[in-house]
């Protein structure tokens, strides 16, 4: 099986936006002390030996990535979620964006980690698509996703198993950063 590391575009996507590393929706559901530790784990994030072929990876990602969405492999997404800079409130929409990026529609993408990700994971009888007798796992996002993938960053409701659920804390907006 061959696989594309997102760590290829989180770093270069952390150069460019570091403030990614404090993000206000992640940080309220650590607490302090966790949150604090955090922190000083990401100091010097670029050193780590987790990236250390950085610089052939991201040289050969564009061309490796495009040719699997041109020759129509299938491809599906997960998260790397846990891995150095990869954190679960924006690991997936990231993975997918850098395939729409790269040429995929973003209906293809929304596939790759829905039905795609529950076949490899051999869930497909329970997962992956809306179908009667399956379980209800759906996530309601602000915005069109078709149009703009970047719209799953922004999940309003989570339905699992048939049961809603909503953000157990709103987001407390004194955390976001001021405009200057």
């Amino acid at each position: 099986m061959v696989t594309a590391a997102h760590r290829v575009w989180v770093l270069p996507a952390t150069r460019e936006f570091p403030e990614r590393l404090n993000d206000p929706l992640l940080r309220w559901q650590f607490p302090e002390d966790m949150w604090a530790e955090l922190q000083r784990s990401l100091n010097g994030f670029e050193a780590s030996a987790y990236f250390k072929d950085h610089e052939r990876e991201e040289s050969n990602a564009d061309l490796s990535i495009g040719q699997w969405i041109r020759a129509g492999a299938v491809i599906g997404m997960g998260t790397d979620s846990g891995s150095p800079l990869n954190f679960h409130t924006d690991a997936l929409w990231r993975e997918a964006k850098a395939f729409v990026d790269h040429g995929m529609p973003a209906s293809r993408a929304i596939v790759a980690f829905t039905a795609v990700g529950a076949q490899v994971l051999g869930k497909q009888k329970d997962l992956g698509t809306i179908e009667q007798g399956k379980l209800a796992d759906i996530a309601v996002v602000m915005g069109n996703p078709l149009f703009d993938i970047v719209a799953l960053s922004n999940v309003l409701v989570v339905v699992k198993d048939g049961v809603l659920y909503k953000s157990a804390k709103p987001l407390d907006l004194r955390m976001l950063p001021t405009a200057q």
